[in-house]
């Protein structure tokens, strides 16, 4: 060991990017000792040989033919840099558009990160389909779904599996014929080519696009997930997401664990890249086991973590899998979290109660009346209070105990009653 690390953690990086390349077969295992660095600069330089003698010059013709020209320069857009007031960026700000309820929305780009066999796969079938369809995502032991979803059109890339192997799990989930569109690696969709991808979208009116897995798609291009130039293309990603307001959704893998550990939780620290990739996207969420649970039981955890613009940090949901069928099931909220279902009825319910009178209420009056915890209704109307929908102050009496300032709310003025 130097430095806290052993020659097999300092190997493993070479090796997986071997794997992407195909170099090595995908069951492959790490042998301890062996120099996969060598084998990749091998690998890595006869790659380069090879597009040398096959890909042409990239090159711009000009009215001449034939001739080459330089590209002219980007000009730069009079207002670039321009500063904003406190108040215009207030006024700028949009509440966010979700497709699917609290986890992905309009003009963003979500990863969802998981070891290998945790079912990240079919929970994005299962979450593709539900919006194909329009129809609550996660549904609970009474079948009340627990995330509102937006109908729209979805394109799902697959790089991961062969169309065998997706076929299998289409079958077994019984989705609908028509339910969203695949392209596949083995045809074509190997790298990840923003322009063919953007003109599918355009051509195919998508407004959903899931990408299964960036680290394949990137992997594939000779670019390593621990390199910087892994967050270029997500950044471009990104963009791409919000210049066409539809939400990308893309998978991507946890730190391998040594032999003999297991997680008894995730943060930002255990999604591979994370200093480069997640940077790059507007949320990240994970799924894993849950701790001292077997490989039989199919108990999962799925969490938003610590980078987030649109989903609540730390928002922790526990999952069941079904093996026969592949489907996911909520079974629970995290700490003392509302299930999602049960928050969004007590976000209506309190606008509702609010908007009756210009009257101000407590936290505590307001949790009574509907005999919830103070604590979610105050997380409800927060949420409320910045998505413009009501108006709050402090309560002249003076601060709470623990100095916190003691709030009160009411309906936004101009609320019709």
């Amino acid at each position: 060991m130097f430095g806290g690390r052993s020659m097999f953690e300092d190997q493993q990086g070479a090796f997986e990017r071997l794997v992407l390349l195909g170099e090595l077969s995908r069951d492959s295992k790490q042998v301890d000792g062996y120099d996969y660095e060598t084998d990749l600069k091998v690998a890595l330089r006869k790659r380069e040989r090879e597009e040398k003698e096959t890909v042409p010059i990239p090159m711009r013709i000009g009215k001449h033919v034939g001739k080459r020209v330089e590209k002219p320069p980007t000009p730069i857009h009079a207002y670039v840099g321009k500063p904003i007031s406190v108040g215009e960026l207030l006024q700028s700000r949009e509440k966010a558009q979700w497709i699917v309820d609290s986890f992905g929305a309009q003009g963003a780009t979500v990863m969802l990160s998981a070891d290998v066999g945790t079912g990240k796969t079919t929970f994005l079938y299962s979450l593709a389909s539900s919006i194909s369809k329009g129809e609550p995502f996660l549904k609970n032991d009474e079948g009340i779904g627990q995330l509102e979803t937006k109908k729209k059109k979805v394109l799902y890339v697959q790089a991961d599996e062969p169309k065998n192997d997706c076929w299998r799990k289409c079958k077994l989930m019984g989705l609908d014929p028509d339910a969203f569109d695949f392209v596949f690696g083995e045809d074509g969709w190997n790298t990840l080519d923003l322009q063919r991808l953007e003109q599918t979208i355009d051509r195919g009116n998508y407004g959903v696009v899931m990408l299964d897995s960036v680290t394949t798609l990137l992997g594939n291009q000779g670019i390593s997930m621990k390199d910087p130039e892994f967050a270029h293309p997500l950044y471009a990603l990104n963009q791409l997401a919000s210049r066409k307001n539809i939400l990308v959704v893309i998978t991507s893998h946890l730190r391998k664990l040594d032999r003999n550990q297991s997680r008894n939780g995730v943060t930002m620290h255990d999604v591979l890249g994370a200093g480069s990739q997640a940077g790059a996207v507007s949320d990240v969420w994970a799924i894993w086991r849950q701790p001292q649970s077997s490989p039989r039981e199919f108990k999962f955890v799925l969490s938003c973590l610590d980078k987030a613009r649109n989903c609540e940090v730390g928002t922790t949901w526990s999952l069941t899998g079904n093996q026969e069928d592949l489907t996911w099931t909520f079974k629970s909220a995290g700490g003392d979290e509302l299930p999602p279902s049960e928050r969004k009825d007590l976000k209506t319910y309190a606008k509702e109660y609010l908007s009756e009178s210009d009257q101000w209420r407590s936290i505590n009056e307001i949790a009574t009346h509907f005999h919830k915890s103070p604590e979610h209704t105050r997380r409800v109307l927060v949420d409320l209070f910045v998505e413009d929908e009501i108006e709050r102050k402090q309560q002249k009496l003076g601060l709470a105990v623990g100095g916190r300032p003691l709030w009160v709310y009411r309906r936004k003025r101009g609320f019709p009653t």
